[in-house]
């Protein structure tokens, strides 16, 4: 049985996002992403345009590939450390990395709602029902272990201002650091993932 999503604007992006990686993960294989392709079995939604976007599924799957080997080195070097994945959607990275503690995804209410429908999550994966401009610091319980901040597909929408704002201090550790407490990323790390990334939109292209 499928179930009907009616989202416009901003939010209803997170249905082409999450198109594009079960179209690749059932496809061509780049990136494996089940939980993706069970969304998408289960929506009731017309994705025709999402199909024709080539630029739109490279820069997605790219973007994911360089990400999940961020994530994954980070974690690999700081196991059991806590994630916050700002403005989520249905993001299902929490389904394909492991080595965390605690996974916190947040996102608008409404956004929300509709991963709670379709990705109820419980345990050791948390879903917070707010902005990330809100102080979602403080519902960070954990204490004492570092804390990975993921912010993907949001910055373009914000105010350099408001990019500065809404990072809550000490929370915030790097996405491509390897040690918590230093400051510069691995860019060797960085530029291995963007070339894998590269190759792949090379092949779309």
């Amino acid at each position: 049985m499928t179930e009907k999503i009616t989202l416009s604007g901003v939010p209803e992006t997170m249905l082409q996002t999450v198109y594009a990686r079960a179209r690749e993960s059932a496809g061509r294989g780049t990136i494996h992403d089940q939980k993706a392709e069970e969304i998408i079995r289960r929506l009731d939604y017309d994705f025709s345009l999402a199909d024709k976007d080539t630029a739109m599924r490279s820069g997605v799957i790219a973007r994911t590939i360089v990400l999940d080997r961020l994530v994954c080195a980070w974690l690999a070097q700081n196991s059991g450390a806590v994630v916050v994945n700002l403005a989520c959607g249905l993001d299902t990275r929490c389904y394909r990395v492991n080595g965390y503690a605690r996974w916190y995804n947040l996102d608008l209410p409404e956004t929300i709602a509709v991963r709670e429908r379709l990705l109820p999550e419980r345990g050791e994966i948390s879903q917070l029902a707010m902005s990330a401009m809100d102080d979602w610091g403080d519902e960070i319980t954990e204490q004492g272990t570092p804390v990975l901040v993921i912010i993907e597909g949001l910055t373009m929408y914000l105010t350099p201002e408001e990019l500065l704002s809404f990072l809550p201090g000490q929370s915030v550790i790097e996405l491509t650091n390897d040690d918590p407490r230093g400051t510069e990323p691995d860019m060797g790390k960085v530029e291995e993932a963007l070339r894998a990334a590269g190759e792949l939109v090379d092949g779309y292209l």
